[in-house]
């Protein structure tokens, strides 16, 4: 007779209900998973289930729950080990297209499978999550199996809520352990007279910037969609508009140039390059404070200064009172972490960035972190159904006139429109690219 552990288990992996159309994994690949798991092959497989997360995936990949009931040889009790799927766009998608274009998901198999374990040896995160969940199974552009890190009590942020100082001084303190391993690793390289982008180059070129193919279509879409925003917002008049506009044009037509020139002149790590609410994890204690948080989604990661990840991540998921309220003391929140990191590995931090580089880098990055978070807030904060609209009927995508691949106008301008905490968010940045922003000067390439 089984425990109630037993049917507690069983009735957990029976409410899978909802399942992909075709196997994600096969059995064999389910028990590959459990014994790196549990890092033992005295286990029987009782049964899996592989469910849907939800209607709504992730842009460049389909996401699911694996659950499996396991008995150990020679214990009749059954133990559950639940874990994160992301398998690949569906082919006829042009999310598809964009993944093969820019080497995204081979991109984020080889960071989870390799460059992470390798930064893990080089500090306690086998003890501790530290700053991603681990990969326990991979299948170049097919699909990853990660921690399920929901079971351990991390959620995803809500997107739509600006983070407050404790969120983003947490967020830095990880950044900074992250970045901290980065420079570890190069240091350690150092003995073999190379560095770590004549390792690890091929996942380390730039993949989120394009200037062909789906990667262009989709950025002179949302481009459209920003110009439509600024026809309707308040604060500024027409000559003003179009001044913006103009200007704006000028930064997205040379970010490639712009980003090379702020990046050129500092040491660079490992960035992730993609830090925003919904590629992060966060744990909070029982009066809802924010005290661990890890980073998900590695599909862009760079060899860059640190600035931009900190710039980027800051522009991303604050408002402008928070960044002007706390400005320099955010920077320092992560250059003493860093240098605790570094110095528990017997490094010290102005060999490698002083503190004086980092606050010139993040001044040179604040430009690049407010062109980006132009043209990408307006999809990162679209609502649910919009976005659900937009992206379910994939195989359609490419044919629409109006939509995420040919012109956002009307998509961005609904939002903006109709839904008011959508249009203070777009507007407070767009009123600080006018304020801020300088005119383009291709001479000082």
């Amino acid at each position: 007779m089984e425990s109630k552990v037993d049917e507690d288990v069983a009735a957990s992996v029976a409410d899978c209900k909802i399942e992909p159309s075709e196997p994600v994994l096969t059995e064999e690949e389910v028990v590959e998973v459990l014994r790196k798991r549990i890092k033992s092959n005295e286990f029987r497989l009782v049964e899996h289930k592989v469910s849907v997360v939800n209607k709504m995936n992730g842009y460049l990949g389909l996401y699911y729950n694996l659950t499996a009931a396991v008995r150990m040889n020679g214990d009749r009790r059954t133990s559950e080990y639940k874990f994160f799927v992301k398998t690949r766009p569906p082919l006829d998608s042009p999310q598809y297209v964009f993944m093969v274009e820019s080497g995204a998901f081979l991109k984020e198999v080889k960071v989870y499978t390799d460059l992470i374990p390798r930064m893990e040896e080089l500090g306690d995160e086998v003890r501790h999550f530290g700053w991603a969940p681990r990969c326990y199974f991979s299948k170049e552009n097919e699909v990853i199996v990660l921690d399920d890190l929901s079971t351990l009590g991390y959620v995803m942020p809500n997107k739509f809520k600006n983070f407050d100082y404790d969120h983003y001084a947490l967020l830095l303190k990880m950044l900074a352990k992250f970045h901290s391993r980065s420079i570890i690793l190069e240091n350690n390289l150092k003995s073999t007279g190379k560095k770590i982008v004549d390792v690890y180059g091929d996942i380390l070129e730039e993949s989120m910037i394009g200037d062909s193919g789906i990667l262009k279509k989709a950025s002179r879409a949302a481009h459209l969609g920003v110009y439509a925003m600024i026809e309707l917002m308040g604060g500024l008049d027409d000559e003003e508009k179009i001044h913006l506009k103009n200007r704006l044009a000028t930064w997205y037509e040379n970010l490639t140039a712009a980003l090379s020139r702020s990046t050129k002149n500092y040491g660079k790590v490992v960035c992730h390059r993609d830090l925003w609410a919904n590629n992060l994890m966060v744990k909070y204690d029982a009066e809802g404070k924010p005290v661990d948080c890890c980073m998900i989604d590695f599909q862009f990661v760079v060899y860059n200064p640190p600035a931009i990840d900190i710039m980027l991540l800051l522009y991303w998921t604050t408002n402008r009172e928070t960044r002007t309220s706390h400005g320099e003391s955010f920077f320092q929140i992560y250059y003493e972490k860093l240098r605790e990191e570094l110095e528990n590995n017997g490094l010290d931090v102005n060999d490698h960035l002083g503190w004086s580089e980092l606050l010139k880098s993040c001044e040179d990055a604040k430009l690049i972190a407010i062109v980006f978070a132009t043209t990408d807030l307006p999809s990162m904060l679209m609502e649910s159904d919009t976005l659900n609209e937009q992206l379910g009927d994939t195989s359609k995508l490419l044919e629409h006139t109006t939509g995420f691949y040919n012109d956002t106008s009307a998509i961005f301008s609904h939002q903006f429109v109709n839904v008011p905490s959508y249009r203070e968010r777009i507007t407070e940045i767009l009123m600080e690219a006018y304020e801020t922003l300088p005119a383009f000067e291709p001479e000082k390439l």
